[in-house]
C-alpha cells in the first residue's frame, strides 16, 4: 500500500449526507495506508495532511454499504468498514475508483487526557504524522517528533497529556536557559482531561495518573483494563436526581400558573365590582354625615345632663356626713400622721393656719377619700 497521489487541483463536488449506518466515522482518526493521519469530520470535511485538501477542500460521504472520500484531483475513493464501530482493530478498506488503487486505514483511539476545544486538540488529531514542529513555534515543540509524544519524558510542555512528565512545568526556572513554554502549555502539562464517555468530562492533577485510583469513571487515568467504566451507573444515577429535581420545578411552575390565573381572575372580578362599590359608597356619604352630627349632639346632651345629677347629688349631701368621712379619713391615717403640725422638724413651713392640705403618704388615694382640714393647735 502507498500513499495516494498528490494533486494540487481541489473537488468541487456536491457533499451527500453520510448515511446513519456510518455516522460513528464522524470525528474519528485513521491511519491511512500506513502513511499520514486523517481524520473524518464532523462537518463530512475529510482532512489530511496533503495540499489537495488545503482550505477544507476534501469531503467524504457514505451510504448503507460503503464511505466515499472525494481527494481533489486524486480522485474518489471507495472503502467499506471491517467492523460497524470505532474500535481497536477496524479498518477501513477499498481502492481508488479510477484506477482501482488499493487504500485502507486504520482507526486510531483518540488522545486521551486532551481536553474539548483546547488549542491541542485538533493539534494532536491532525498531526500525528507530522509531529509537533508544524504548528509549534520552533522555540517551544520544534524539535519534538509523534513518537516522542507520551513518552513520559518533558520534551517542551506540550508532549505528555497522558503523563505526568511536565507536571513541575513552569514551576521554577529552567536552569538551562532553555526558552519556557507558554502559559498554555504549562497549564495543559498540570491537568488531564477525563473524557468521561456518556457522562460529565473533567480535569485532573496529573499527578494522580497510573497511581492505582480509578479517578475517571471511564478508567482514562490508569493503565488499559485497570478500571472498568462505571459512567454509564453515574450517569443514571444522576438522571435520577435530575429527573426527580425537574418533577418537583414542573410541580411548582403548574402551581405558580394555577396561582397566578387564579389571581387574574379574582381581580378581573374586583375591577368589575368596583364601579358599584363606588356608587354605593357615594350614596352613603350623606347619611353617615347626619348621623355622625346626631351621634355627636346626643353625647353633649349625656355629658350635660351627667354633670347637672352630680351637682345636684352634691349640693343635696348633709354636711353632718361630710364631717363624719373627713374624721373618718383622718382616723385612718397612719401613726403620728394624724394631724399635719405647722412646721417640721427642721423649721419650715409645712402649712399656713386654715389651709387645706393633704398627707404626704404613698397610698393616700387608698385610706383618704376627703380633704384633710388642717386646724390650727394654739
Amino acid at each position: 500500500m502507498r500513499a495516494p497521489l498528490l494533486a494540487s487541483a481541489l473537488c468541487c463536488c456536491a457533499v451527500p449526507s453520510a448515511a446513519a449506518s456510518y455516522g460513528w466515522l464522524k470525528g474519528t482518526t485513521w491511519h491511512w495506508n500506513s502513511w499520514r493521519y486523517v481524520l473524518f469530520g464532523e462537518d463530512q470535511v475529510f482532512y489530511a495532511p496533503d495540499a489537495a485538501c488545503a482550505n477544507q477542500s476534501c469531503t467524504w460521504s457514505a451510504d448503507a454499504d460503503s464511505v466515499y472520500v472525494e481527494w481533489g484531483s486524486a480522485g474518489r475513493h471507495r472503502l467499506q468498514a471491517t467492523a460497524m464501530r470505532a474500535a481497536a482493530g477496524t479498518e477501513l478498506r477499498g481502492e481508488r475508483e479510477r484506477d482501482g488503487d488499493a487504500c485502507s486505514a486504520a482507526w486510531v483511539a483518540p488522545l486521551r487526557g486532551v481536553a474539548p476545544g483546547s488549542p491541542l486538540e485538533r493539534f494532536y488529531e491532525l498531526q500525528r504524522g507530522e509531529g509537533l514542529a508544524s504548528l509549534l513555534p520552533p522555540s517551544e515543540c520544534g524539535h519534538v517528533g509523534w513518537a516522542q509524544v507520551n513518552d513520559d519524558y518533558c520534551d517542551c510542555g506540550y508532549d505528555e497529556p497522558h503523563t505526568a512528565a511536565c507536571a513541575m512545568l513552569g514551576v521554577r526556572p529552567d536552569p538551562s536557559g532553555q526558552p519556557q513554554p507558554t502559559d498554555a502549555a504549562a497549564e495543559q502539562s498540570r491537568s488531564f482531561w477525563c473524557g468521561n464517555a456518556g457522562f460529565r468530562g473533567h480535569k485532573l492533577l496529573v499527578s494522580r495518573l497510573g497511581d492505582g485510583i480509578c479517578d475517571c469513571c471511564d478508567g482514562s487515568d490508569e493503565p488499559d483494563g485497570a478500571c472498568p467504566s462505571t459512567c454509564a451507573e453515574l450517569a443514571a444515577k444522576e438522571n435520577v436526581g435530575l429527573q426527580k429535581k425537574l418533577d418537583e420545578v414542573t410541580k411548582a411552575l403548574a402551581a405558580k400558573k394555577s396561582g397566578e390565573e387564579g389571581g387574574q381572575q379574582a381581580l378581573r372580578e374586583w375591577k368589575a365590582e368596583l364601579p358599584k362599590l363606588q356608587a354605593e359608597l357615594a350614596a352613603l356619604v350623606p347619611t353617615f354625615g347626619s348621623l355622625s352630627a346626631a351621634h355627636d349632639a346626643l353625647l353633649r346632651t349625656e355629658a350635660s345632663q351627667n354633670a347637672k345629677q352630680a351637682a345636684a347629688a352634691a349640693a343635696a349631701l348633709p354636711a353632718a356626713e361630710v364631717e363624719a368621712e373627713a374624721q373618718a379619713g383622718l382616723a385612718d391615717a397612719p401613726e403620728g400622721e394624724g394631724n399635719a403640725p405647722l412646721c417640721d422638724w427642721d423649721g419650715q413651713l409645712r402649712a399656713e393656719p386654715g389651709a387645706a392640705v393633704s398627707a404626704n403618704y404613698q397610698d393616700l388615694d387608698e385610706w383618704m377619700p376627703a380633704v384633710i382640714q388642717v386646724r390650727p393647735s394654739f
